[in-house]
């Protein structure tokens, strides 16, 4: 379990030093903006990877499961939540 949820932490930081780099290699006049993007992509796609994962038994099923969508948007949304306000109290 601890092994898993390591990997998991691995995942999400690779994901979002990707998003990262991909955005400020774009050379953005507004920070505040690419970081705000950077935290939604970011999370879009940790939720995607971690849904996929979960449903992968489904097959080619999963896309058209409404439960399936349901779980990426709560996830997308606790995960948002979650890091936007650790972003706000890191930089406070």
């Amino acid at each position: 379990m601890v092994v898993i949820s390591l990997l998991s932490l691995v995942v999400s930081f690779l994901v979002f030093m990707g998003v990262r780099f991909a955005v400020y290699s774009l050379n953005p006049s507004n920070y505040l903006f690419a970081d705000i993007l950077i935290i939604i992509i970011g999370s879009f796609i940790v939720s995607l990877i971690f849904a996929i994962r979960q449903f992968r038994y489904m097959g080619r099923d999963k896309w058209r499961s409404q439960f399936f969508h349901s779980f990426v948007l709560r996830t997308f949304l606790i995960n948002f939540a979650i890091i936007f306000i650790i972003s706000l109290l890191w930089s406070w």
